[in-house]
């Protein structure tokens, strides 16, 4: 009874944001997206594939959780995926309780950060509020002699942590290195949730691996920061390695160079 009740008030909440049950009954379509659940986990994405995208390029630095990554049909589409605490619907939650149900409040900031904005007057906490959520040597991975130091970016519009992953990508790089390094970059994107991975625009870009807050509820906003730092240092220390050897013109592997990356 439980369950049903607060699937009942879930739909309620879709709802009032304009979402519809789809043709299929798998989720709920508004605008071109898709609200799925899968376990604890919800997730947008878009219907359609996003024409002409790249899943490595285009939405570093933008708010919100939103990245590309590859759809069924080989199209990249992009997607929010939801923590389990940014979900929760109190079991004595009523229709008007916005502190007991963070869910439409979630998916405000889902819905306006896909068009590149923060909900309508939202900041960040204080910094040392938030500094305060990191435990010591959390924006500190290191995996064998590798180490990555993380930034936290606490701005009055933005709030996100950043890692980077690769310091430049080299121009004298083969193409076929380049190559295998975009498919483990773009794989590592598609395997882990919230953590958004990018390629700068530069000559000599910078591979860096994100989580960005900007826009999410405060009711929420600790716990959601926390899953997104846990899965930034997994998708780091799991990553860093591989990129590294791939993106360093001095070591040789002939077999990089003759079997093409697999899509």
């Amino acid at each position: 009874m439980v369950l049903t009740a607060q699937t009942n008030r879930l739909k309620d909440r879709l709802a009032g944001l304009g979402f519809t049950r789809a043709r299929n009954g798998e989720g709920y379509r508004h605008n071109g997206t898709l609200f799925t659940s899968d376990g604890p986990w919800s997730s947008l994405r878009t219907v359609q594939p996003v024409a002409k995208a790249e899943p490595l390029h285009g939405l570093l630095g933008t708010p919100g959780l939103w990245k590309y990554v590859r759809g069924e049909s080989r199209g990249v589409v992009r997607i929010f995926d939801l923590p389990p605490a940014a979900q929760i619907i109190a079991d004595d939650a009523g229709d008007d309780d916005e502190a007991a149900s963070p869910i439409e409040a979630c998916l405000a900031w889902a819905l306006a950060t896909a068009d590149g904005k923060v909900p309508e007057g939202w900041q960040p906490p204080p910094r040392a509020e938030v500094e305060a959520w990191i435990p010591a040597g959390g924006l500190t991975v290191q995996t064998g002699p590798l180490v990555r130091q993380g930034e936290l970016i606490h701005r009055p519009d933005r709030l996100a942590l950043v890692f980077p992953l690769l310091a430049r990508v080299p121009k004298e790089l083969s193409a076929a290195r380049r190559e295998w390094l975009g498919e483990v970059l773009t794989d590592a994107q598609n395997r882990w949730r919230m953590v958004r991975i990018g390629l700068t625009d530069e000559a000599e870009p910078r591979a860096l691996a994100e989580v960005d807050l900007s826009g999410c509820p405060h009711a929420v906003l600790e716990s959601v920061f926390q899953a997104g730092l846990g899965a930034l240092r997994w998708v780091v220390e799991w990553l860093v390695r591989s990129a590294a050897f791939l993106a360093d013109p001095v070591m040789v592997c002939r077999a990089l160079e003759v079997c093409r990356v697999r899509v």
